[in-house]
């Protein structure tokens, strides 16, 4: 795709992702009034689910307040492929398009579950790609314990699937931020470091006890 329509493509999803933005602030706005509506009033927490629940029923209910998850996660599929693709300037592009759209942003960590649920069922090493390029993406800009958490989602379904994760970790490195944040390391460093973590030999351990 040449530049000047990978442009144009980037800028048709841009549109997309922001109207997943509004839908994800209606959202979040009917929790904030809930919360509201309650005011220093104590309440249950049983009563405060079904009051959240309520809310979000409403929204369900109509069309145009649902999020249709499939296709967004088909955007951001298609998004980690260009930032595979892309040079420097387009991944910076693309790292702001989704950090400018908190919703969106916020979605990252379970697309990347997504990719490792996906390269268990099918073996095909593209998802696990796209999962590793989503938190370069996402950059640890939420959290990066839970960035962790899905890291190593992937990296089980890789060692599953008989992949050798650290080889395609550092594929992605190669493209992810060097700089530190939030007081953590890079994502860079994350992901060249990720086999030498407390984190993974918890979850290993964890797994051999099963």
């Amino acid at each position: 795709m040449a530049d000047e329509a990978k442009a144009e493509r980037l800028t048709q999803i841009a549109s997309d992702l922001d109207e997943y933005q509004r839908v994800f602030d209606l959202r979040n706005q009917a929790s904030k009034d809930v919360i509201k509506s309650i005011g220093k009033r104590k309440v249950k927490t049983d009563e405060f689910s079904k009051m959240i629940e309520k809310a979000a029923a409403r929204l369900d209910a109509d069309p145009t307040t649902v999020i249709n998850r499939d296709r967004l996660n088909e955007l951001l599929d298609e998004l980690a492929d260009m930032y595979m693709a892309g040079d420097f300037r387009q991944r910076v592009d693309i790292m702001g398009m989704v950090g400018a759209r908190r919703g969106v942003r916020n979605h990252m960590h379970g697309y990347m579950h997504r990719c490792a649920k996906q390269l268990r069922e099918t073996r095909d090493d593209t998802w696990l790609l796209r999962g590793l390029t989503a938190a370069a993406i996402e950059d640890a800009t939420i959290d990066w314990r839970d960035t962790l958490v899905a890291l190593g989602e992937l990296y089980l379904a890789a060692e599953h699937v008989r992949l050798r994760p650290m080889n395609y970790f550092r594929q992605v490195a190669e493209m992810a931020s060097p700089e530190q944040k939030s007081g953590h390391q890079s994502t860079r460093n994350m992901l060249l470091t990720f086999d030498k973590t407390a984190h993974l030999r918890s979850i290993k351990q964890g797994k051999r006890r099963r």
